[in-house]
């Protein structure tokens, strides 16, 4: 009879089924309030066995279910809602860390310092490959001669000044807070010292097997020849 009664009040028109607008216009008439399309769309498909959109008198529900499905309803979009806040939240953070970052990186157009800068790393494998160099660089008259020549004494003079420059040059090319050029001349100072092992080794092996296999020194003029390609 209870549940009759209450479904007799939510159809309004009599017809023995309550309708999507029968069933809104009922609930806001009970709990005095507006409740919108898409609860009253929930509370229809949560209680229409059926599923023919309509609520026949078996399939009807107490109004205290009905408001316990509708306080659930609005926890639940409560729940929804603060997690997009708080995943916006997470996102705009994340973002503003990246704008962070990036202004870090200097990629603006080196100034007249930064290209001069960017210039000295290559005294690295220029100073790893004065051996190649030492039969073009013969007349010490000449000004270069000097100023290389001190340059790599001040260079050798430095306990393990090979491997101290090699790590500096890493650390650099990797500090993002030096100009790009800064950076890349020091990743080719790297790379251009690491080329000079290969000809060092393969003269080694060339003489060395020249030696043991055939008995006989290479010309003079062909290790000079080669010594002077790999310095030019």
């Amino acid at each position: 009879k209870f549940t009759k009664k209450i479904f007799q009040e939510f159809d309004a028109n009599n017809d023995g089924d309550v309708t999507f607008d029968e069933l809104k216009a009922a609930l806001e008439r009970t709990f005095e309030m507006e409740i919108g399309d898409e609860r009253v769309e929930t509370l229809m498909k949560d209680f229409d066995k059926s599923g023919d959109g309509k609520l026949q008198i078996d399939e009807m529900a107490s109004v205290e279910q009905f408001r316990n499905r509708l306080e659930y309803l609005v926890q639940d979009e409560k729940r929804k809602t603060n997690e997009a806040t708080r995943s916006a939240a997470k996102s705009a953070e994340v973002s503003d860390l990246i704008e962070s970052q990036l202004a870090l990186i200097n990629d603006r157009p080196p100034t007249g310092t930064d290209k001069a800068i960017s210039v000295l790393p290559y005294l690295f494998p220029l100073m790893d490959g004065l051996m190649f160099g030492q039969f073009l660089l013969k007349d010490a008259s000449n000004p270069v001669f000097g100023v290389v020549a001190a340059i790599y004494v001040l260079y050798r003079s430095i306990p393990f000044s090979g491997v101290l420059t090699f790590f500096g040059l890493s650390a650099g090319s990797n500090n993002l807070s030096l100009n790009r050029l800064v950076r890349y001349n020091m990743q080719q100072a790297i790379y251009l010292d690491i080329a000079l092992f290969i000809p060092a080794v393969v003269g080694a092996i060339t003489a060395a097997a020249s030696s043991s296999l055939f008995g006989y020194q290479l010309p003079p003029g062909i290790a000079e020849i080669g010594s002077d390609a790999v310095f030019l």
